[in-house]
């Protein structure tokens, strides 16, 4: 039988690593987070892979969860660990090579003809083969040490989304998370200091190239809004856990959390059931802010079902 993968898609400060770990509290759900590995700066570098921390707060290489994941996916006893479980597309630790397999290139048709070389070209072939199968050797792993049903991958990229919607082994449903685009803005000046105007083109690109990915993909797919899932969590679940065909369960601020081995931003470290309204941005942005998002994202915006 396939595995059927719930697949968050959500641009940075959006909320996929709350709502992986409130999909996660279902009995028949299991997640890693970002399950391609998480933060770049220790996947890349081996050396620095012991400072980064599982969110059971021990170590990713020394996690008893994460070594018994690796043993399951040992093929002809050959175990893969941390930092590299092989589950990246067209990893590479040429940076621009990197990029230019897995960025967004802003056009569909730019897009197909990337999709397609790279499944022609023999090395990148195999490459992807390779990576499939490790990708479900990994989700196969960890539903069977969480006796669980269903896997939830919240690495965020559309591209990944596709990949692995043309493994084999994989029943993909895709879930796209959005937050208003102008608080996605705020948090980006607060916390990276980049500027709102650069801030709200990523998202809006980041919202194009998801609704070109899922309609390539032509398979059914869920739009989340956070600001729904942290006002009507249980409702906002509920429709999820359908959308994934599980059965509901009820959400609350006392539920039995599991243990999470989860990967991805520091949040995951802090997470709670006691879920907190957003940050306010409406008195925090210029005039100019204001009509930079209307003129640059407002459609998009708008498409999605926010009030300008």
């Amino acid at each position: 039988m396939k595995v059927k993968v719930g697949y968050i898609m959500s641009s940075a400060y959006s909320g996929s690593t709350l709502l992986a770990m409130m999909l996660g509290a279902h009995s028949q759900i299991a997640t890693t987070g970002e399950a391609h590995g998480g933060s770049d700066w220790w996947l890349f570098n081996a050396d620095r892979a012991r400072e980064y921390i599982c969110s059971c707060g021990t170590p990713v290489v020394d996690c008893a969860w994460w070594q018994a994941l690796s043993k399951r996916m040992a093929v002809d006893g050959e175990e893969k660990a941390f930092p590299d479980l092989g589950v990246r597309y067209y990893w590479t630790r040429n940076q621009m090579m990197y990029r230019v397999m897995n960025a967004s290139l802003r056009s569909d048709v730019a897009e197909r003809i990337r999709h397609a070389a790279l499944r022609i070209f023999p090395p990148t072939a195999n490459m992807l083969n390779r990576v499939h199968e490790q990708n479900v050797r990994m989700m196969q792993a960890a539903l069977a040490i969480e006796n669980a049903s269903v896997f939830v991958d919240s690495s965020k990229a559309p591209i990944r989304c596709e990949n692995l919607n043309s493994a084999n082994g994989l029943e993909v449903r895709p879930i796209l998370l959005v937050r208003d685009g102008r608080a996605v803005g705020w948090s980006n000046v607060k916390r990276n200091k980049q500027s709102f105007e650069n801030a709200v083109l990523s998202w809006t690109r980041f919202v194009a190239t998801a609704i070109r990915v899922t309609q390539r993909m032509n398979i059914p797919f869920e739009i989340v809004k956070y600001e729904d899932l942290c006002a009507s969590p249980a409702v906002t679940l509920n429709r999820l856990f359908g959308f994934l065909g599980v059965e509901p369960q009820e959400w609350s601020d006392d539920i039995a959390l599991p243990a999470y081995h989860v990967l991805g931003n520091d949040s995951r470290m802090r997470f709670s059931t006691k879920l907190k309204q957003p940050d306010t941005w409406e008195d925090k942005l210029s005039q100019s802010q204001r009509d930079y998002f209307q003129k640059t994202a407002g459609s998009v915006a708008t498409w999605l079902g926010y009030d300008l």
